[in-house]
């Protein structure tokens, strides 16, 4: 048991004798209700969302309704699925038509309480600070020697028959300066004539990192910044935790993606929101209500494809590609 969870255990305990709560807080009903939709009250702890937060022309809406004759009301989730997207969207999703209705976060007496006597005891011992507010930044990959890069392999669409090919180098920084890591390669969309595969879509490189010894934390951080060197691609940043369902014929790991756009010819720190990732299937968007968990968090990868896509003017299609990385951190914005 870790000295942070002794200490919290001893003060459950004297929390516990010293007041009065109800049995039901220690020993729960048979049943138990989460969420009603009985009044204009119970829907402030819902938010709607749908894909015109990216360019789609969905729409969606949450009310209450009269139940007449004296039964309670009851919440109305309603609206319309297009999928169309608006002529101006700067965004490029896979798929349209979507909307939901997601519940905020809340607190409960329980952790609360908890949350108080964690405070309390914050004030009554000497610990470092970083164990109760994470530094504004922490650095989780760095590609300054040859050591930092046998985190990382290589993959490609030649593992299926495509001829894409790519490379992680060092390249010294020269003056005195840090070195930094390469990735670079050629993108083509063209299949080996001898191919037993059959893939929809080649193209495509990446570089992703080999299994954590554990996880790597990231409660406490809204976003993921990347010091950047680009050719004007953009790049997609894929973050992968833990599979808690983890069933017969699923991925091991839950994947998250955003795009990153690498300018040309210019150092350039990109911070992405960690809102910003998407859950995704196969390099797909998925219709699915989840929440990603910084806290479990397994590996990264940076990957780029002919298609492009994610940011209007950047460079797509065939043809060479290459981008200096200097570092990955999780970042805590202001």
């Amino acid at each position: 048991m870790s000295r942070f969870r002794s200490l919290w255990q001893a003060s459950v305990n004297a929390t516990k004798k010293a007041l009065t709560w109800e049995l039901e807080e220690w020993v729960p009903p048979v049943e138990k209700c989460i969420f009603k939709f009985n009044s204009k009250e119970d829907l402030k702890t819902w938010h709607l969302y749908s894909d015109s937060e990216y360019g789609g022309l969905s729409s969606a809406s949450l009310e209450i309704k009269d139940g007449g004759n004296g039964s309670d009301c009851t919440g109305v989730f309603s609206g319309s699925l297009s999928t169309d997207m608006s002529e101006g969207s700067k965004w490029n999703i896979n798929r349209s038509g979507f909307c939901g209705m997601r519940n905020f976060r809340t607190m409960s007496r329980f952790r609360s309480l908890w949350q108080a006597s964690v405070n309390a005891t914050k004030k009554a011992l000497t610990w470092e600070l970083e164990e109760w507010v994470p530094r504004v930044e922490k650095c989780i990959f760095k590609f300054n020697s040859k050591e930092d890069l046998k985190t990382w392999h290589l993959y490609s669409d030649s593992e299926y028959g495509g001829l894409s090919s790519a490379s992680l180098e060092i390249k010294d920084g020269g003056n005195g300066s840090d070195c930094t890591g390469v990735f670079s390669g050629n993108l083509s969309t063209d299949m080996s004539e001898s191919s037993k595969w059959n893939i929809n879509r080649s193209g495509f490189c990446g570089m992703r990192s080999k299994k954590f010894d554990g996880f790597i934390d990231l409660e406490g951080y809204d976003s993921i910044a990347l010091r950047l060197k680009g050719d004007g691609r953009c790049y997609i940043s894929t973050i992968y935790t833990e599979n808690w369902v983890n069933s017969p014929g699923q991925a091991e790991d839950n994947s998250w993606q955003a795009f990153v756009f690498a300018p040309k010819g210019n150092w350039y720190t990109a911070k992405v929101p960690l809102t910003r990732y998407l859950p995704t299937w196969k390099g797909n968007v998925i219709d699915a209500e989840m929440e990603m968990n910084p806290g479990r968090v397994v590996g990264m990868s940076l990957s780029v494809n002919a298609q492009g896509g994610g940011f209007i003017g950047a460079k797509s299609g065939a043809g060479d590609f290459r981008v200096e990385i200097d570092w990955i951190k999780a970042v805590r914005m202001p």
